[in-house]
């Protein structure tokens, strides 16, 4: 432990006592090491910092022992206390959450994760030291109001939780405990689960669900394709989202949400999407039919369709005799690729030309 006290704690009176809470009045009082069960002694001398040491020489004593059983006795301590005094102990966890009001229309635009504090004395009633469970024996066992799944506590000092205990499928809670500061976390009645010290092992948080009933402000991109082969990418609110499900069944959806903006790029990206899902989409742009060509009048390269059709609206191709598909989406891409080509080609063109 380097320069810092061996022994800043001490059992007595059937409670850990702190070094710090020892007083001239008190120091006579019977204090065994939590390590080894030996006599000890408080020495509280001015030139010294005050701590506990044993009251003869000992060579059984390890630091790893007595940390490892000081860890244990100050969470149970502390966890009994919260009990008694009707006091929190909070735990909190993530848990995945989605909004139900578009189920059965498409995904779901609120999804993520929600952080809940919950109060470990709620849901566990008991704690309990070292007890039988099956053929393992936890540090601590939290035991729960029902009865239907405890939750162990496991103590790191020098070992991990056992590769056959961790494989057990019970819930448990490592806490990494390296030197006598360490124990101040216990006594906090809070334990983070995301603090490189706690380790968690078999934790599978169920799902919670909620429906915002149309009224939530968030908003999010979605690119869709109807039965007919008619395509959409729409930017808007979950009740704006289900509106464009009214009127034709959606058979195919890409959530573009995390971009944060629509584009018609994002759009292209979307039809390459369908096709490689094999989606039966209809868009003129997936036409071989679609060209691009240079627009003397606007100065700017402009798209046409070698058949004469208008392309004032790209789902045209859905009720089009003439529409030609691509073969695959590799014949799509190579296209879209020959079409940025070809408009870069004739904007510079232009710009040299004036």
């Amino acid at each position: 432990m380097g320069q810092e006290i061996a022994y800043r704690f001490a059992w007595s009176g059937g409670q850990v006592v702190d070094i710090q809470q020892v007083t001239a009045d008190t120091r006579a009082e019977d204090y065994v090491c939590i390590g080894c069960r030996a006599r000890m002694v408080a020495k509280l001398g001015a030139k010294r910092v005050k701590h506990f040491a044993h009251w003869q020489a000992v060579s059984s004593c390890g630091i790893e022992t007595y940390l490892h059983r000081l860890a244990k006795l100050v969470f149970c301590e502390t966890y009994r206390a919260c009990l008694a005094q009707n006091r929190p102990f909070i735990f909190p966890l993530r848990f995945p959450y989605r909004c139900t009001y578009l189920d059965g229309v498409m995904a779901p635009l609120c999804k993520g994760e929600r952080c809940k504090e919950m109060d470990l004395t709620k849901w566990f009633s008991q704690c309990d030291l070292e007890v039988d469970v099956e053929s393992w024996r936890p540090d601590i066992l939290l035991r729960s109001v029902d009865g239907y799944r405890d939750l162990w506590i496991e103590i790191h000092v020098t070992h991990e939780v056992a590769a056959q205990k961790a494989a057990s499928k019970h819930r448990i809670i490592e806490l990494t405990i390296t030197s006598e500061l360490d124990i101040d976390r216990l006594r906090s009645s809070h334990i983070d689960p995301e603090a490189p010290w706690v380790r968690l092992y078999n934790f599978t948080p169920q799902e919670e669900t909620a429906t915002c009933e149309g009224s939530c402000s968030t908003r999010g991109t979605f690119f869709v394709v109807y039965a007919s082969g008619k395509a959409f990418m729409k930017t808007g609110s979950p009740s704006e989202m289900r509106s464009i499900a009214a009127n034709e069944t959606i058979v195919y959806q890409l959530d573009l949400s995390a971009y944060g903006h629509s584009s018609p790029q994002l759009f292209v990206h979307g039809l390459k999407m369908a096709m490689a899902h094999d989606i039966p989409v209809r868009n003129c742009q997936l036409c071989q039919h679609y060209r691009l060509r240079w627009d003397e009048a606007q100065g700017k390269v402009t798209t046409y369709c070698r058949k004469g059709h208008p392309l004032d609206n790209g789902n045209r191709a859905a009720s089009c005799g003439q529409w030609r598909a691509f073969g695959s989406v590799d014949d799509y891409a190579d296209n879209v690729g020959i079409r940025d080509r070809v408009a870069r080609s004739l904007g510079r063109k232009y710009r040299e030309r004036y």
